[in-house]
């Protein structure tokens, strides 16, 4: 069993100051997955309960946290990894998670205030590493899949009313540690690719990339290290 729990204040051996901890949530095998934001200007996490697969999402108010179930997932017993991020969108908190279920989907949660609205963004057959946006107040978001035979780096963007989903990049391997971020105005994302022959660890080549869209929407692939 575990507990989400936060620490602010200070630095680890620092004269400044120490940590302060709080639990967020002591309830069952939680905090999986975990993606920090501040969010109306306080801090907020989503993160996975890995006994029942319930996506959660904590807001803290000045004195203490409040925690809601965003929605039902597959995915239960993964304890790492990018599979959640939380953004603050139009001024509300909005989550992109990974459901691992018999078709597994990366899904976008909105909430409107009252309630969570859930979407369906795109489907995969492997897992999904995640990292969400907010561009011009509307959702931008890299998909980063891992799996046997390949990995794909996708953008999806959503402008209007409908998700579109361009691939920027592609690994015989996979795509992890997917991190976005806006730089010169335009969506910009590192990752870790790697290529090679799976069945002999010896050629495997993992690579750090880098990729930010252009003025005229093409992407451009740098190869970091």
């Amino acid at each position: 069993t575990s507990a989400a729990c936060y620490c602010v204040n200070g630095v680890i051996d620092s004269p400044l100051g120490s940590w302060n901890v709080q639990t967020i949530d002591p309830n069952g095998d939680v905090g999986a997955s975990a993606s920090m934001a501040l969010i109306g200007g306080q801090p907020a996490v989503a993160y996975f309960n890995n006994d029942d697969g319930s996506l959660k999402y904590a807001k803290y108010n000045g004195v203490s946290w409040n925690v809601q179930t965003v929605a039902s997932t597959s995915t239960t017993g993964l304890v790492t990894g990018d599979l959640i991020s939380l953004a603050e969108i139009g001024g509300q908190p909005a989550i992109a998670y990974y459901d691992m279920g018999a078709f597994p989907k990366v899904k976008y949660a909105l909430y409107n205030g009252v309630s969570w609205t859930i979407e369906d963004v795109y489907s995969t057959s492997g897992l999904a590493h995640l990292s969400l946006l907010n561009f011009g107040n509307n959702p931008s978001l890299f998909i980063g899949t891992e799996c046997i035979s390949t990995g794909i780096i996708y953008y999806a963007s959503k402008p209007s009313s409908t998700w579109s989903v361009q691939t920027i990049d592609s690994a015989s391997r996979g795509v992890s540690f997917v991190s976005g971020a806006i730089v010169n105005s335009q969506p910009a994302v590192a990752y870790s690719s790697i290529d090679g022959n799976t069945a002999s660890p010896t050629f495997m080549r993992p690579a750090i990339k880098y990729a930010r869209l252009g003025n005229t929407g093409g992407w451009a692939v740098l190869f970091v290290k």
